[in-house]
């Protein structure tokens, strides 16, 4: 599979600022909550879990929810993949 590309980083940050925006609006998330989320790269990539991992689509997703996160005052926690630790 080829590295994303700058146009497909994009898209991702756009959607996953899209959609912690939307958790935090839906789910009434006040100022100070802790949003806990967790995710893989290889999943984005439609991979099994630990299977692909791709820093540049990592720091795409996690731009877009930090983004998300200032906006709407919450504090973010991020659950990774189990290879951080190894």
């Amino acid at each position: 599979m080829q590295p994303a590309q700058p146009e497909d980083l994009d898209d991702i940050r756009e959607q996953a600022k899209a959609a912690l925006t939307e958790l935090i609006s839906l789910a009434h998330i006040g100022p100070g909550s802790v949003v806990i989320v967790g995710g893989s790269t290889s999943e984005v990539q439609g991979e099994r879990i630990g299977t692909r991992a791709q820093l540049s689509i990592g720091e795409a997703i996690t731009a877009g929810l930090l983004e998300a996160a200032q906006a709407g005052a919450v504090e973010l926690a991020v659950q990774c993949c189990e290879h951080l630790n190894r």
